[in-house]
């Protein structure tokens, strides 16, 4: 399924954009002095089930949400081509780098926390996906731009603001280059943008990403990982006393991925890989990982699919619930077997 595209005078427009592309069309005259050639929106989530577990391939429920990204574009047609980044709010300063006439990406510092650097991701990952599928762009410069980034999802807050503009951006980036008759499709986008995080050292999974490409109104979305992945939309029921309804409550306590990972969630990434491959070793098997990881050391889902083709000659799990139940089960049994005594938990 393809990436929707509107018009202004599509019937039925999102109400998220018909009432806020005015506003940042608006914003852009000002900053720039005309009108932008298009906007790229993507929007922030939750998630409902499934929390740290992404990163270990296995499947969660996450919903996308009505606070999102935009970014409204203009085209440059110069010789020496660059992009200028002006944010709506004052707390991000503008920001303008030139691209490489070379066509080689432009260097990332994870090691600085500016707001670009996560621009600078969604570029990347865009340009890449670029030169494969037009080979021009192999050894020439993409195109120069001017954006404007208007965006309601607060910061740190666990709502993916920078997955809503990781995604935003690579949709632009790509459109901008492409043209408008280009049909970019979901999954592409989706497989792209899962491992634009790394490059600012997040060890992230992909699950912000595919909620915030593939999700839609009044539906939460099923994501699976592996045997490929795959986003599946469900509605939410229709009940008798109403519909469904989520409160999502903001606590105000902010936690920038990036500036924690070594204390929080990377630090989680790294503890949950180091326990796959201690119970590898204790049962004997070898984790064979295929997947987006930074770490490339195997996770719990490769455990549990070698551990069932070494000591049943079992096929690694397909995603059949029944199938899954049971071997996870399992799993927690050799848990327990593995760190667990009498006089309580051992970590390692």
């Amino acid at each position: 399924m393809s990436i929707p595209i509107y018009s202004s005078a599509t019937k039925d427009l999102p109400k998220p954009l018909a009432t806020k592309c005015p506003v940042i069309t608006e914003e852009f005259v000002k900053a720039y002095g005309s009108k932008p050639d298009f906007i790229a929106r993507s929007p922030g989530r939750v998630n409902l089930i499934g929390e740290h577990i992404d990163y270990a391939d296995f499947s969660v429920l996450p919903l996308a949400i009505d606070v999102d990204m935009l970014l409204a574009v203009k085209i440059l047609n110069d010789k020496n081509p660059s992009i200028t980044l002006t944010n709506s709010d004052a707390r991000f300063a503008t920001k303008k780098f030139d691209l490489p006439l070379d066509g080689s990406y432009v260097s990332i510092d994870p090691s600085i926390s500016d707001w670009s650097n996560y621009f600078k991701c969604g570029l990347h990952v865009a340009q890449e996906f670029l030169k494969k599928i037009a080979p021009k762009y192999e050894n020439a410069p993409l195109t120069g731009l001017q954006i404007f980034c208007q965006g309601n999802v607060p910061t740190g807050s666990g709502l993916s603001s920078s997955a809503a503009f990781i995604c935003a951006t690579a949709l632009a980036i790509i459109r901008a280059n492409m043209g408008e008759e280009y049909k970019l499709s979901k999954h592409d986008l989706t497989k792209i943008t899962v491992v634009a995080e790394h490059y600012v050292g997040v060890n992230n999974g992909g699950m912000d990403q595919a909620a915030s490409v593939c999700g839609e109104e009044d539906h939460a979305l099923y994501v699976e990982f592996k045997p490929e992945l795959k986003a599946t939309p469900f509605k939410f029921p229709q009940l008798k006393k109403g519909d469904v309804q989520f409160v999502i409550a903001n606590t105000l306590v902010v936690s920038n991925k990036v500036e924690t990972g070594p204390t929080n969630y990377n630090l989680r990434v790294v503890e949950v890989t180091a326990a796959a491959n201690v119970l590898a070793k204790k049962y004997g098997v070898v984790l064979k990982h295929d997947g987006p990881s930074s770490l490339n050391k195997g996770n719990l889902r490769d455990l549990m699919n070698a551990y069932y083709a070494r000591y049943h000659n079992a096929e690694a799990w397909d995603g059949e619930v029944a199938t899954g139940v049971e071997r996870l089960n399992k799993m927690l049994e050799l848990v327990e077997e593995t760190f667990a005594t009498k006089e309580g938990w051992l970590f390692c």
